[in-house]
């Protein structure tokens, strides 16, 4: 029979689940800046240890007691993990730049980094005609600095680094988005040049459009296609995240060496575990809140999210990485689950 904790656990689990949410944080996270910076932070490290085979990577920071990095994945922890962690750390303090640790993630994480490249190139062919379309109408600033801030390593192509025009400059930028994502050998290089494009363009005042909403006519288009230009930003976004490696490196200096500990099966539990039998008594249950039914659909909607009928019925709990490292971390400060993909 499962422990009350377990059953506690499992049930917070399934409702931040169908919340939608995927972080788990102390209330300190609304308000905490670096507490922020911690979840990033952890974020980017999961990243870099996830290889993309279906085991995602969850981090956390243990800091009741200095500071220890605890880490778990679904599935065993291998020799491979191991040192996988300790050459990327070690790789943190010792390198002069984030580039320089592409090699590494290449070879670790490179089912994972193939994944956001082929996704990058499924959104971008999705929307390619309508970008070029909007591009052809675009009312391009005079500035090139604030047309394409941040653009040198994209621009040294350019004789002088200065494009033929600014026009000229923006169609280069998409197709550039879509050659440089096509299915290819991931290595360092490759990657590198990719993102340099991917940098610039999301960049732009041309993308930034898209976002905020700013009163640009000709990248008014219809509902449908602002998401899949939201979704294109994303994707974006996610080739470029690794540059927040530069910040972690001088994160992990300042702290000296962090110890490390893989989270394995000897902190998993298996077995039947009873949780509340309806989302409501769940709800009122972990929160104290004495709700309606009608309260609840509040409770979902004001997240965004729909309510899922069935996301509290009774469960069996396995060896997830949720239940791992909420174990190891019952009473640490600060917890955070990795990305999957």
């Amino acid at each position: 029979m499962a422990t009350l904790d377990q059953q506690n656990l499992t049930e917070r689990l399934l409702i931040i689940r169908g919340l939608g949410v995927r972080r788990i944080t102390s209330p300190s996270f609304y308000y905490d800046s670096n507490t922020k910076l911690d979840l990033r932070m952890l974020n980017l490290i999961a990243t870099c240890l996830t290889t993309g085979r279906s085991e995602g990577v969850a981090a956390a920071f243990d800091k009741n007691n200095g500071i220890r990095l605890i880490l778990a994945k679904a599935g065993p922890i291998l020799p491979t993990d191991l040192s996988a962690t300790t050459e990327f750390l070690t790789a943190l303090t010792e390198v002069e730049h984030w580039i320089y640790l592409l090699p590494f993630l290449v070879r670790h994480t490179k089912d994972n980094m193939d994944n956001r490249v082929r996704r990058l190139h499924e959104s971008i062919v999705e929307v390619f005609d309508d970008l070029l379309s909007a591009a052809a109408g675009y009312s391009l600033d005079r500035s090139l600095e604030r047309e394409f801030p941040y653009s040198d390593s994209f621009r040294r192509k350019y004789p002088d680094g200065q494009p033929p025009s600014l026009l000229a400059m923006l169609q280069d930028l998409i197709h550039s988005c879509r050659n440089k994502s096509l299915p290819f050998d991931l290595s360092a290089a490759a990657f590198l040049e990719l993102y340099i494009v991917a940098d610039t363009f999301r960049r732009s005042r041309f993308m930034r459009g898209f976002i905020d909403r700013q009163p640009l006519d000709p990248l008014d288009f219809h509902s449908t296609k602002k998401k899949k230009i939201a979704r294109l930003q994303r994707r974006l976004v996610e080739i470029c995240q690794y540059d927040g490696l530069e910040l972690l490196m001088k994160r992990v200096r300042q702290v000296g060496s962090i110890p490390f500990q893989w989270v394995g099966d000897e902190f998993a539990r298996s077995g039947v575990v009873e949780i509340s039998p309806t989302a409501l008594c769940a709800v009122e249950r972990q929160t104290g809140l004495r709700l309606k039914a009608e309260d609840l659909d509040d409770f979902f909607v004001s997240t965004g999210h729909i309510p899922r009928p069935s996301i509290l019925s009774k469960s069996r709990a396995n060896a997830a990485v949720e239940n791992k490292i909420a174990y190891q971390l019952a009473d640490s400060p600060l917890g955070f689950f990795g990305d999957r993909d």
